[in-house]
């Protein structure tokens, strides 16, 4: 039995590691090596004129069409310290100086779409933190993407706790994950956390898995963490009662 095409072929964080409008020929030869009517999605960064001689420079997600043209749909929202911007406070107390080319935080680029579904997208270690997921599937995300490179950890256990800690977001949002690595852990993470598909660390090699986009809304979408204060609120008036009757 021969399998269908992919609607949707994916590349991992900076599997691009200049501007699309650099390279455009070369998109044009990648797209034309895809299935036809394939889109690819893939991790490249952008530079956006802010000001006369000044631009700034995004990580950035492009969903390319099988015409060729691109657009960008995702910037990195919430910078990586350390290895992306200024970890707190120091940014804020302008303590910290940003190198020649250095990330800029992006602003909301809107859902993508996919024959018509709309889709998350997230970059590397945006996916630990489940605020940017949920303020994706809250206005439409039928599934996620999660795009990182994991190179920085060079093998260590870090890059199977990032895997782990990806595949939640799924499970919070009820949501299929799809995570693509450059020298991580890729995946596909059904939305109950079994994990459908996988390639290992430092490992080259591709995976089709079908998706089933989904529209219910879980719990934890549309609560949070308010469940998780209630518990703190709970114990911090617990340990005060204590207290005061010791």
């Amino acid at each position: 039995m021969v399998s269908p095409p992919p609607d949707l072929v994916v590349w991992p964080e900076n599997a691009v590691s200049v501007s699309p409008d650099a390279t455009a020929a070369d998109f044009a030869a990648a797209i034309r090596a895809l299935p036809p009517d394939s889109r690819l999605l893939v991790g490249a960064p952008r530079a956006a004129t802010v000001g006369p001689g000044r631009a700034a420079v995004f990580n950035s997600v492009f969903l390319i069409a099988p015409d060729g043209s691109r657009r960008a749909v995702y910037d990195t929202l919430r910078l990586t310290p350390w290895a992306e911007g200024p970890p707190w406070p120091l940014g804020g107390l302008g303590l910290w100086t940003n190198r020649p080319g250095a990330y800029s935080p992006g602003a909301p680029l809107g859902l993508p779409e996919l024959r018509g579904r709309r889709f998350g997208v997230s970059i590397c270690s945006e996916a630990i933190d489940a605020r940017p997921i949920r303020e994706q599937v809250r206005p439409g995300a039928t599934f996620l993407v999660n795009v990182a490179n994991d190179g920085w950890f060079d093998g260590r256990p870090a890059v199977e706790q990032h895997a782990v800690a990806a595949a939640l977001r799924a499970v919070e949002n009820r949501r299929a994950l799809v995570r693509v690595t450059a020298t991580g852990i890729s995946q596909v993470v059904g939305p109950d956390g079994t994990v459908r598909a996988a390639i290992g660390s430092g490992v080259a090699g591709a995976v089709g898995e079908e998706i089933a986009p989904r529209t219910e809304i879980a719990l934890y979408t549309r609560i949070g963490d308010g469940f998780a204060w209630l518990c703190v609120a709970a114990a911090t008036a617990a340990a005060l009662l204590r207290s005061r009757r010791a």
